[in-house]
């Protein structure tokens, strides 16, 4: 889904660095980019932190993303993408997502 370039913060796509992206998105809120307008970011959401994949619409991304560990909730008439913020759940589908 993404290919093998640096980001902005330095971390380094498609080498191993899930753990990085996690940690520098849980603990100092960046938003990483992922693809066209789309983002792993850390969000507020019904009283906890969560990690959202922003700007997903697409039913068949929406379909993979899951595939790979993600889950959706509708939130005001809007699907929403979400992954287990727990960094042994989510590391490896951050992983998946660098690829």
């Amino acid at each position: 889904m993404a290919g093998g370039s640096v980001t902005a913060e330095g971390c380094r796509r498609g080498s191993g660095a899930s753990e990085e992206i996690y940690h520098q998105v849980v603990e100092q809120r960046i938003a990483f980019p992922l693809w066209d307008n789309t983002f792993l970011r850390l969000s507020h959401v019904g009283g906890s932190d969560r990690l959202e994949i922003t700007s997903v619409y697409d039913s068949d991304l929406i379909h993979r993303l899951k595939q790979l560990g993600c889950f959706t909730e509708r939130i005001n008439w809007q699907t929403r993408v979400f992954l287990p913020i727990e960094a042994r759940q989510s590391i490896p589908i951050i992983e998946s997502l660098m690829v």
